[in-house]
C-alpha cells in the first residue's frame, strides 16, 4: 500500500507539473504578443489617419491673394499663382504657408518694412538673407530684395522645407519658434487663419507626405 500511494503521490505531482508548464507556457506567449504590440512605432496609425496634403492650384491661390487684405485693396501679389503652385510641388512644402507667411509678415505684401514698401523690395516674407553674407547694414529691408516675387517665392518654399521641415520645425508653431523671436504674439495666429481659409493644416505642411 505504501509503494502504491508513493506512486499515486508521483504521478499526481508529475500532472501538477505538466499542467503548470501549460499554463506557464501560454503566459508568456501573452506576454510576447504584449510586448510587440507596444514595440509598433507610434506614427504607425498616425500615419494611416493623417490626411495627405493636396496643393492649392494657382487659380485658388489667386482669387484668395484678390480678397486679401481686402477686395478693394488687393494683394499685389496676385498673378504669382503659378509661382507658389510650381514651387511649393518643386520642394513638397504646402504653398499655403507660404502665402500665409505674407499675411503675418507684410499684410500680403501690401506694408512696408522699415518704411520702404514692400512692392520696393518684392520680400513679402521679411525674410533677411543679408545676414548670410553679412551685408545688412543699417536697413536689412533695402538690403534683402529680391529681383521679382518669383524669386521670393522660391527661395521661402526651398529654405522653408531645407532649413525648417526637414529640421523638425514642420508645424505653424514650431516654425515661429525660429522664424520669428521677438514681438511675435500674432505671427502663429495670423500663419494659421490664413491657412486655414485655404482649407490648409497647419500641422501638416508637406504635399503628398513627402
Amino acid at each position: 500500500m505504501g509503494r502504491l500511494v508513493i506512486s499515486t503521490a508521483l504521478l499526481c505531482g508529475l500532472l501538477l507539473m505538466l499542467l503548470c508548464g501549460c499554463n506557464s507556457t501560454q503566459t508568456k506567449t501573452d506576454k510576447s504578443e504584449g510586448t510587440a504590440k507596444t514595440r509598433n512605432p507610434p506614427t504607425t496609425r498616425t500615419q494611416s489617419t493623417r490626411t495627405t496634403v493636396q496643393p492649392l492650384s494657382q487659380n485658388d491661390i489667386d482669387q484668395y491673394l484678390a480678397r486679401k487684405p481686402s477686395a478693394s485693396h488687393p494683394s499685389p501679389l496676385v498673378g504669382q499663382g503659378t509661382t507658389f503652385e510650381t514651387y511649393g510641388k518643386q520642394y513638397g512644402v504646402d504653398s499655403r504657408l507660404i502665402v500665409a507667411i505674407t499675411a503675418a509678415e507684410t499684410t500680403y505684401a501690401t506694408g512696408v518694412c522699415h518704411s520702404t514698401a514692400v512692392v520696393t523690395t518684392r520680400n513679402a516674407w521679411n525674410w533677411f538673407w543679408c545676414y548670410g553674407n553679412d551685408s545688412c547694414g543699417d536697413n536689412v529691408c533695402v538690403n534683402s530684395t529680391f529681383d521679382t516675387w518669383g524669386s521670393g517665392i522660391q527661395t521661402l518654399s526651398k529654405y522653408m522645407r531645407k532649413n525648417y521641415i526637414n529640421k523638425g520645425y514642420n508645424t505653424v508653431e514650431l516654425i515661429a519658434s525660429k522664424y520669428c523671436t521677438a514681438g511675435c504674439e500674432n505671427w502663429v495666429p495670423n500663419v494659421t487663419a490664413s491657412m486655414k481659409q485655404m482649407n490648409g493644416d497647419p500641422n501638416n505642411l508637406t504635399l503628398g507626405g513627402q
